[in-house]
């Protein structure tokens, strides 16, 4: 083969692996444990925008202007407390939802809204306290103005109707603190329609990660 040629494939191969991580964690492992790590081109790499230990660097989307990038905003879902069961049959279940307004002055807070990117947990059965610990992975466009909402529903019901909601904004979601390579976050549930009671006073844990598909 001439050198062209070689290179060429080359770049090939590596644009097949990095398709296929995308596809990996954003469709077939949306359930795994948060220290995972994965593999690109052979090199295993955390899925955080993080530089190698010891590296001493800055990732990037900490670092500079994201606006544009497409990034995968990882957000792990960890537990919901101080809920208010109603009696009726209840399983639990948290969307994700990546949204271009601010949904906390809107009518309805916009949980039915058509969203930029959302996924939803698997549904538990209900308490006053559940456990999740589930990961999502979005993939989406940064602007400085989306937010991201969570919104508790109730998978049991037949329109899997929304009973709570909390929403901030994605440059939020997304600030580390230092030393941190995740942004922890406890927000309070917004009750929401006839059996926002439910929800009324519930808190949820979550933590938020992501990676610049650029530095893959």
């Amino acid at each position: 083969y001439q050198v062209p040629d070689v290179r060429r494939n080359a770049l090939l191969l590596f644009g097949a692996c990095v398709a296929f991580t995308v596809l990996n964690i954003t469709v077939l492992q949306s359930r795994v444990p948060s220290s995972d790590a994965m593999l690109v081109a052979g090199l295993e790499v955390s899925a955080v925008c993080l530089p190698r230990k010891g590296g001493g660097q800055q990732p990037s989307w900490q670092s500079s202007n994201l606006e544009g990038k497409s990034i995968i905003v990882w957000c792990e879902i960890l537990s919901v407390s101080k809920l208010r069961p109603d009696g009726n049959a209840f399983k639990p279940q948290m969307e994700v939802r990546i949204l271009d307004a601010d949904p906390r002055q809107a009518q309805g807070r916009l949980v039915e809204q058509a969203a930029e990117a959302s996924k939803r947990t698997r549904g538990i059965d209900g308490a006053e306290n559940v456990e999740w610990r589930e990961s999502i992975f979005l993939p989406v466009k940064y602007k400085k103005g989306d937010f991201v909402q969570l919104v508790l529903r109730d998978e049991a019901s037949e329109q899997k109707v929304a009973l709570g909601e909390t929403a901030l904004p994605l440059s939020t979601a997304l600030r580390m603190r230092r030393g941190k390579d995740f942004s922890e976050q406890k927000l309070r549930l917004v009750p929401i329609g006839e059996r926002g009671e439910v929800a009324d006073g519930a808190s949820v844990l979550v933590r938020f990660r992501c990676f610049d598909l650029a530095e893959m």
